[in-house]
């Protein structure tokens, strides 16, 4: 599927390929188009089980494309004890009446649809556009077997020259490409390795080369390959890459998977996730934290779940830390569009949200920051000690440093912070600290709460009625109705005892780093599914830090969950401090307390990663004693 996927978004990519090169060359630019699947084989199969010779017409669509991945689809391949495969097509009798049905309903799609608009040899269709205008093309492919598009709109078999496939053939190519005596040149993995197409002080024709990537290669290293062509020592002019990207939501998988591969690639060899070449439109989402959100999105949401054929189930038993999102976004497609764009609209606001909490508490995992701390030791103690009998740096001890450092953003004033709540309540700004009344704050806020809770269960009590009208199995209903009055009481209980106005202490997830500020709003996302879920709900905390504000998912708030923020009312800090009044303090010195562990690292990661918030509490206590 994911084949047919891929061949079908380069076929509906082909005029947009055309046309990007076209704009290269009339900038003054020499394009090399790479694709990954040329269609050659499925060409020639198709022309010797029709009989057909070169120059004979052919009445190839991509429906056929389409049949022949239905039919194999009824293929079983069975293994002896020896390991030998024998490949069987499944008869109507093995299939069973279901399955026939199926099969049957499936083909009468394809037949009836219209597929006369999509290309099924795209790079024959890119080259003969080209050449149509008045562009000069030449080929680095191994294929034999192709397309003739006829001006006429009909079709002819052709097959290239022995001489074209050949290693000589390929080197022609590229010398015409490079002499100029060629436009355009057209690459596939052949071309991959072993010749250069950049803009060279060597070659007649130094041209800026233009890469337009219609169809990435699946395996990385031949991709970075590739890209390699025209990027080279001795060049006169740099080379600029666009990667086609049409705007079906079927695209957003591969891109995807295209950028975590890139990441770990670079990762590997230079340790930063991006370096020069990097895909920095494209959401990566195909990562741990990509992973999180699918998994809350279908855990609040068995609908999505068993609309999708159940991916959490399946994805428990892979070791992949990417298991569901794999299986999800493998799946997706299946969907009608709108819903494709929809969920995947869904995934990458989530994604970002998560990354931009995770990035403002400094505990994103994916990259490393480099930031000016202009840190300055306040106090040091040892948190785990080394009680190995060969000391060395990997059970070295573990400290604890308390280091007054340079705030990296500017904090919110106090006045800006009651601004913010005020607004969110439906309140006037005020000019002053000492005009904000906090009773009037209040008041509002409890109103606000108290109706967005009976809004909330009225909202939930509908959704519970259509939703039972669908399962009639007594342990579905009780299991619907468990989860429904479980989302229902967390949601509840956050809205009771975090109004917009609440000061609050804040234990995050991973480093167990606390901060304190005080919650602005509290509101939920309009989407499908329980008014209740946890993950429509987001609360948003004004910080008394650099960090400036977070806004939270209720499912990551205060839910005991692994990787939930863990928060408490709390009107004062450990030394005494008025947490309203933290807002000032932190703005006027420009500089903040910093917990920092150092020594043995792999220890302080465990340290941080299993510490309690107790414990670090007594800790910093300890630390203040000390000062």
């Amino acid at each position: 599927m994911h084949n047919c996927i891929e061949q079908g978004l380069l076929a509906q990519k082909a005029d947009a390929t055309v046309q990007a090169a076209i704009a290269a060359l009339q900038k003054g630019e020499k394009p090399v188009i790479t694709v990954a699947n040329t269609m050659g084989s499925f060409i020639q199969a198709y022309a010797d089980a029709q009989g057909l010779n070169p120059g004979d017409e052919l009445n190839l669509s991509f429906g056929d494309l389409l049949e022949r991945y239905l039919e194999r689809s009824r293929d079983v391949i069975v293994k002896d004890y020896r390991g030998k495969a024998t490949r069987s097509r499944l008869t109507n009798e093995q299939l069973g009446a279901e399955g026939v049905i199926a099969y049957e309903a499936a083909l009468d799609a394809i037949r009836e649809a219209d597929f006369s608009s999509i290309p099924v040899s795209p790079i024959d269709y890119i080259e003969q556009q080209l050449e149509r205008v008045g562009y000069r093309v030449t080929e680095v492919t191994g294929r034999k077997a192709g397309i003739e598009y006829v001006a006429d709109g009909s079709m002819t078999y052709r097959v290239r020259a022995d001489q074209e496939t050949t290693a000589k053939g390929k080197i022609d190519a590229v010398t015409k490409f490079n002499a100029g005596d060629a436009d355009v040149i057209l690459l596939n993995c052949s071309g991959s390795t072993g010749i250069s197409l950049h803009a060279s002080e060597k070659f007649a024709d130094q041209r800026s080369r233009h890469m337009i990537v219609a169809q990435a290669e699946r395996d990385i290293n031949v991709f970075m390959q590739m890209l390699g062509r025209v990027h080279r020592t001795g060049q006169v002019a740099l080379p600029s890459y666009t990667l086609l990207m049409g705007d079906l939501p079927a695209e957003k998988r591969p891109g995807a998977i295209l950028c975590r591969k890139m990441a770990n690639l670079n990762a590997n060899t230079t340790a930063a996730r991006e370096t020069d070449i990097s895909l920095n439109t494209v959401v990566d989402f195909m990562n741990s934290y990509g992973e999180q959100v699918v998994t809350e999105l279908l855990n609040d949401d068995p609908e999505l779940n068993a609309q999708l054929d159940f991916p959490v189930a399946q994805a428990d038993n892979n070791a992949s830390d990417i298991a569901l999102i794999k299986k999800v976004t493998g799946r997706i497609p299946l969907l009608p569009i709108a819903e494709q764009e929809a969920l995947y609209s869904l995934i990458e606001s989530e994604y970002r949200d998560l990354i931009d909490q995770a990035r403002a508490m400094g505990e994103n995992i994916l990259e490393a920051d480099q930031l000016d701390l202009d840190a300055r030791p306040l106090a040091r103690m040892e948190v785990v000690a080394d009680n190995s009998d060969t000391p060395s740096e990997f059970t070295g001890p573990v400290y604890l440093e308390v280091v007054d450092a340079k705030s990296q953003t500017k904090p919110l004033t106090q006045l800006q912070m009651i601004n913010a709540v005020r607004e969110s309540v439906g309140l006037k700004t005020v000019k002053a600290v000492e005009l904000h009344d906090q009773g009037a704050v209040e008041e509002r806020a409890r109103g606000q709460a108290d109706g967005a809770i009976a809004i909330l269960q009225t909202q939930t009590e509908q959704y519970r009625q259509l939703a039972l009208a669908d399962r009639q199995d007594r342990k579905a209903r009780d299991k619907l109705n468990d989860r429904l009055d479980q989302q229902l009481s967390h949601v509840t209980q956050v809205l009771e005892a975090f109004p917009p106005g609440t000061p609050l202490r804040l234990v995050t997830p991973a480093s167990q780093s606390i901060f304190y500020g005080v919650v602005a709003s509290i509101d939920a996302k309009p989407r499908s599914g329980s008014p209740a879920a946890p993950n429509r709900w987001k609360i948003r905390i004004l910080v008394a830090d650099s960090v400036r504000q977070l806004t939270v998912p209720l499912s990551k708030f205060n839910t005991g969950r692994s990787g939930a923020l863990a928060a408490t009312v709390q009107t004062e800090d450990w030394l005494g401090n008025d947490v309203y009044g933290l807002f000032d303090q932190q703005t006027a010195a420009g500089r903040m307390n910093r917990q920092i562990f150092t020594g043995n690292l792999i220890k302080a990661f465990e340290k941080g990663s299993t510490s309690s918030a107790h414990g670090r509490k007594n800790i910093l206590e300890d630390i203040v004693s000390i000062r």
